[in-house]
């Protein structure tokens, strides 16, 4: 109940209301809020009654409250105040509800009149339903949030609006509640009650917490945090983050609950009571009953989510959606139409036959013989959909005709898609589109006309992926002039294929006499249809443009000169019909006709537009009526389209009758009307074919605007459009010069040197008009993309100096390329060996690409895990690898994790699973070749697969392959002129030979190092410089190794490399070992085990060798830490096992103990092993039990245990009893 401000009252008031606080507080099932509010009411009512009683006092005194003058007729008339001040009923009653609970405690207190414990009459209620979102509303939140927000309030809102919690549940989220799947996911949540429930997660949400759990701090308590206190956040807080975002979206006072009620609206639709009380965790029925409530006005809500506005792409032309309008007479074709039916059984029917023979008629015919349950949908494809993205857009956009909407989230998940448009991505979109079909109850049919016009490969592989997979309830039609590159073969040999060609759509003798019966009024002779049939052979558009032509004649002579006419090929029937049919026409007609048939599909007022008439709907059913090749399409007001093969004869036509400035001049029009209608893309298309640059670009700005990100990424018509402006042109248009760049990059193979060429031509020409015209802002964006250009190529120093540069201007809205820049610059500290800054600049540039820019988030969780790996912190790194593994969309992403992944398992010595993971690699490798380009395979796959491979062979002591592998390795770098890779090839060649003992090989590694000059990379430094101390250390020159290793041991602990720490701490125990310094080695190898032992590290100990080993042995005794013994009792066992092959248990044995065990002491060993004490093994023996006690202790030695149940798990290991 809202008031102005909080009453005053006298002390005796507030002394009561002090009172009643401090018991209600005492409750254990009230919150803070609901204590506040039961105060509030009591304290209103406290107020009134001083403020009337004192007023109707005779002598001016001041009128005091107490609880004794509480009765009924009070509280009536405290109700009927209530009502004059206009309050709501609910508010009325919870008023009177808190006096009564305030009643309940004064009670005990104090003796009140016994008329209170009349009731009070509650106000009727009106039926209240809570409030829900309209669909717009929802959409306008998720743009604003989408486009303002933090990965953390994005998620937030995806949660309150998808999982119906409550204010205090989200706040008090952990992240062990939340268990996230590939596309579904499920929240544990604990009520207030203390009562769990689990939640679905649709795909949407899980998306969301997949790229935001990543961010939290380590071993972070709660999902939400406050980003002032760092705690969880709290339920004001949230309800500010709540209303900041519906402010943006202009919706008025909504909070979280509100969205909590848009849940319970949306489900109730599609879910029992009982089950929605469950999910919604209402313990009485009736609480739930409201959202079933059948006044609720649902038409305005959508009940499946939507992507933000801000995302969808450009606006869909809907006639194209549309089912053509079929002719008042048509020949039946029952024949087909069986055919036709047959083919339902399988799963593609493929209509294949040139212009004219009646494909969209015989499927049209079809579709209305089909019963009322079948669903249809109909998409008719243009050239300008030879884009992948667009194409399954409108595909997608089309099943949504079906019951229940099938292809919806896969909708929002194209739109959230940013960059990388691949196969990968779009298996992973379509396989939520196909298990959505498969719950389709009804038969549904999806009509593809004019797929002759893809040629993309990846929607004919992606499509391929669809027809593999494809659920018995959809049955898919394909409409096609040419043989459409898809594996009809395979589809034919499994009975999935009906093909219908031309030749079984022709017209037989029978259907031409009976075509052309019902079109002319009078028969034609025997021999003329005879002549007809063998000129024509059956062509359907050919009789129908006879009986056109024929129409108004009655002589034997004008029918005799059409006939001859009717004796060509197609295309001069087809001339001589269209120049025959506009010869007929009156003037205004003719014109219209030929100004119209330069648009694809028409409707009355872009008719008028382009012809300058104000008749065009009378003229389109003139037109319509008059049979003249006019395709009804529907809708209202209605849409058109001339059948293509008479279109393209007109625009012959229109060509040479109209002119190219008239044509010019109704292209033009054309354009404005589509601007004027919100129809950019089309207006762009017009606007390119009439030459009109400048319009052109014009649009393509508005187009590709920051509130339109999805357009953006339509890349392959981006470059087509681009591709027509002239140069001059770009260089005053430098958003599309950009716009240009990022279309390049995100098609051709960006790792190649000849795409850099490309490239960088448009960034130059942005970068100097934004320097001229000094706006910081945009050419902070464009340098920053420009980073991103550079960092493909492999040249991260430049990349990081444009970045550096980007970051000092001024940021421009746009974020996208800035959260580039940050990444880049992230990198930069990580390879300068600053994991702690590079971690906080990965959280910062993760932060602004967020969910929208799904790569960019995932790349960031990539560094993120290099950073943990930099760290020591393998768990954490593998956990983000498999995050990655997990959700990524793109093979770029899967090989980082799939790298990431092999790293670790050499790290933990676990060579089989690392060898997986290589495979893994290459695998994708070879998958990707034609999706990435060679250059970037290479670059992401290839090269780290194989510097991985060596290492493994060098594990596994394979050392001649090794060094082969290498040998390819550092020619293939060479040839891609990457000096990166030449250098880790370089290091790992110098590793090779100083474990072969190849100590003069080494000489001209330095030398060459020297030549290549100082790598920008600290860590790369690094490690050249640790392995030149084991160099040293080899060479017997300690001292210079000693020096070398403390000088990087200081900035390795001071920078957290933990990592590099532990391998500094384990060549300085060796180099001290070998200086005769016993008690500085062991302190340098106990550090190295304690910071080894926390994460499992093993390689690293094992790649020091035998001498390391030794050391190990001669101080395990030493170890006091349980933890430390085990784990360095794990390292002794690994070390036994290193060689070219595993050697027997017996010899793994003799090498792991420090001496092997006597007969004795093996009879002593197999004694306790079975339980014996030493008493009865002295017995046993005949020894004292002082002799047997000593021979225990040398056991525990030898075997390196402390007790008996250790040496009798080691016995058995070991297989030595």
């Amino acid at each position: 109940m809202k008031r102005a401000s909080i009453p005053q009252v006298s002390a005796a008031g507030t002394q009561t209301l002090r009172a009643f606080e401090e018991w209600m507080r005492a409750q254990e099932d009230l919150s803070p809020a609901s204590v506040r509010n039961y105060v509030s009411d009591v304290r209103h009512f406290i107020a009134w009654y001083e403020q009337e009683a004192s007023g109707a006092a005779e002598d001016d005194r001041c009128v005091l409250f107490s609880p004794q003058i509480i009765t009924t007729s009070l509280l009536r008339r405290y109700r009927a105040f209530l009502q004059q001040s206009m309050q709501r009923p609910a508010s009325i009653n919870r008023a009177l509800s808190s006096i009564k609970r305030y009643i309940q405690w004064a009670c005990p207190q104090h003796p009140l009149n016994s008329e209170t414990s009349m009731p009070v009459l509650r106000m009727e209620e009106e039926i209240m339903h809570q409030r829900h979102l309209s669909g717009q509303e929802e959409q306008a939140l998720l743009a604003a949030v989408t486009t303002y927000g933090t990965p953390r309030d994005r998620t937030i809102i995806l949660l309150l609006l998808y999982t119906g919690l409550r204010a205090n549940e989200l706040c008090r989220l952990k992240p062990e509640q939340i268990v996230l799947g590939a596309e579904k996911g499920q929240l544990y949540v604990v009520d207030r009650g203390h009562k769990t429930r689990n939640v679905p997660l649709n795909a949407i949400v899980c998306q969301a917490l997949a790229n935001y759990l990543p961010t939290l701090p380590i071993r972070s308590t709660w999902v939400f945090l406050s980003e002032k206190t760092h705690e969880a956040l709290s339920v004001r807080a949230l309800g500010y983050i709540v209303k900041k975002y519906a402010d943006l979206a202009g919706i008025a006072d909504l909070s979280p609950r509100d969205l909590r009620h848009c849940f319970g609206y949306r489900l109730a639709e599609t879910m029992s009571l009982p089950e929605l009380a469950r999910l919604m965790g209402h313990d009485s029925l009736e609480t739930t009953r409201r959202y079933f409530a059948p006044s609720v006005q649902r038409a305005s809500r959508v009940p499946a989510p939507h992507p933000p506005a801000a995302l969808l792409p450009a606006p869909l032309l809907i006639p194209k959606l549309r089912l053509p309008r079929l002719a008042a007479s048509l020949l039946a074709r029952p024949n087909l139409l069986a055919r036709m039916e047959q083919g339902r059984q399988g799963k593609l029917t493929l209509l294949l036959a040139p212009a004219g023979f009646g494909k969209t008629t015989l499927v049209r015919q079809w579709i209305d013989t089909q019963s009322s349950q079948t669903q249809t949908a109909w998409l008719s494809l243009d050239p300008e959909d030879d884009d992948p993205m667009r194409f399954w857009h409108y595909v997608l956009t089309a099943c949504t005709f079906f019951e229940d909407k099938p292809g919806s989230s896969a909708l929002t998940e194209l739109a959230l898609e940013q960059s990388f448009f691949t196969l990968p991505f779009l298996k992973t979109l379509l396989t939520s589109f196909l298990n959505e079909l498969a719950q389709q109850t009804l038969p549904c049919l999806l009509i593809l006309e004019d797929y002759h016009v893809i040629t993309s490969s990846q929607i004919h592989e992606s499509l391929t992926f669809v027809l593999d997979h494809l659920p018995p309830s959809l049955h898919l039609v394909m409409l096609s002039r040419a043989e459409p590159l898809l594996p009809l073969a395979r589809w034919r040999a499994r009975g999935e294929l009906l093909e219908l060609g031309a030749s079984d759509l022709r017209f037989s003798p029978a259907e031409i006499a009976a075509f052309l019966q019902q079109a002319l009024p009078a028969p034609l002779p025997v021999e003329t249809l005879g002549s007809l049939e063998t000129h024509l052979e059956g062509w359907p558009a050919g009789l129908r443009l006879l009986t056109l032509a024929l129409q108004g004649k009655s002589q034997p002579e004008e029918i005799a000169q059409v006939l001859a006419a009717f004796t060509g090929s197609h295309r001069y029937v087809l001339d001589y019909f269209v120049l025959d049919v506009l010869s007929t026409q009156p003037e205004g007609r003719r014109r219209f006709l030929l100004q119209t048939s330069l648009l694809g599909r028409m409707t009355p007022s872009l008719c008028n537009a382009v012809s300058g008439r104000e008749d065009s709907a009378q003229l389109l059913r003139e037109v319509e009526r008059a049979g003249l090749f006019l395709q009804a399409l529907g809708g209202e007001p209605p849409w058109y389209r001339y059948h293509a093969l008479f279109a393209e004869a007109l625009q012959e036509e229109a060509r040479q009758r109209l002119g190219e400035e008239e044509m010019k001049l109704c292209l033009e029009r054309a354009s404005g009307w589509y601007e004027q209608q919100g129809m950019l893309a089309e207006g762009i298309e017009a606007a390119l074919a009439a030459r009109i640059w400048v319009q052109a670009a014009s649009l393509m700005e508005r187009l590709l605007n920051v509130q339109n990100r999805s357009a953006m990424h339509e890349y392959a018509t981006l470059l087509r459009w681009l591709e027509l402006l002239p140069a001059q042109l770009l260089e005053a248009h430098p958003a599309l010069c950009l716009k240009y760049a990022t279309a390049l990059l995100f098609t051709l193979d960006r790792s190649s040197p000849a795409t850099l060429a490309l490239v960088e031509g448009p960034l130059h020409m942005a970068e100097r008009f934004y320097e001229r015209s000094a706006e910081w802002e945009k050419l902070s964006e464009v340098l920053s993309c420009h980073a991103e250009v550079v960092r493909w190529q492999d040249d991260l120093p430049q990349a990081i100096r444009l970045a550096q540069r980007a970051l000092q201007l001024p940021p421009a809205p746009q974020t996208r390329w800035r959260g580039a820049s940050v990444l880049i610059v992230g990198m930069g500290e990580l390879y300068a060996g600053r994991p702690e800054a590079a971690r906080r600049l990965m959280l910062e540039g993760q932060e602004l690409f967020g969910i929208p820019v799904a790569e960019y988030s995932m790349r960031g969780t990539a560094m993120l895990a290099e950073i943990s790996l930099l760290q020591g912190e393998l768990s954490q790194a593998e956990q983000a690898y498999r995050h990655l593994l997990a959700t990524a969309g793109n093979p770029a992403e899967l090989a980082v994790a799939w790298r990431g992944m092999a790293q670790l398992a050499y790290e933990k010595n676990d060579i089989s699973a690392a060898e997986g993971h290589i495979r893994q690699m290459l695998k994708l490798g070879s998958d990707q070749l034609d999706t990435l380009g060679k250059h970037l395979v290479e670059a992401i796959l290839i090269c780290p697969a194989e510097l991985l491979q060596v290492r493994l062979l060098e594990a596994s002591g394979q050392l001649e392959q090794a060094q082969q592998n290498l040998q390819k390795l550092l020619a293939l770098s060479q040839e891609w002129q990457s000096s990166t890779f030449y250098r880790e090839a370089l290091i790992q060649e110098a590793e090779l030979n100083l474990v072969m003992g190849n100590l003069a090989a080494l000489e001209p590694w330095q030398a060459t190092c020297r030549q290549l000059g100082e790598d920008f990379r600290l860590i790369q430094r690094e490690r050249e410089a640790l392995l030149h101390a084991r160099f040293l250390i080899v060479r017997g020159e300690i001292p210079a190794a000693l020096e070398l290793l403390e000088r990087w041991q200081g900035d390795a602990h001071a920078q957290r490399r933990i990592r590099s720490e532990l391998e500094i701490q384990l060549l300085l125990a060796q180099a001290h070992a070998a200086n005769r310094r016993p008690a500085e080695a062991r302190d340098a190898l106990f550090a190295a085990l304690k910071l080894g032992q926390a994460q499992g590290f093993q390689r690293i100990f094992l790649e020091k060798g035998e001498a390391l080993a030794a050391l190990l042995r001669s101080h395990f005794q030493e170890l006091r830490e349980e933890p430390l013994i085990c784990y360095a009792r794990g390292l002794l066992a690994a070390f036994a096992g290193v060689g070219t092959a595993l050697p027997a248990p017996s010899q793994a044995t003799a090498t792991l103990m420090l001496e092997p065990l006597t007969p004795q002491e093996r009879r002593v060993l197999s004694l306790l092993a079975a339980g014996r004490s030493n008493p009865q093994i002295a017995e046993e023996l005949v020894v004292s039990i002082n002799t047997v006690k000593t021979q225990v202790q040398s056991v525990y030695r030898k075997l390196n245990v402390r007790s008996r149940w250790e040496a009798r798990e080691a016995a058995l290991s070991r297989d030595i009893l």
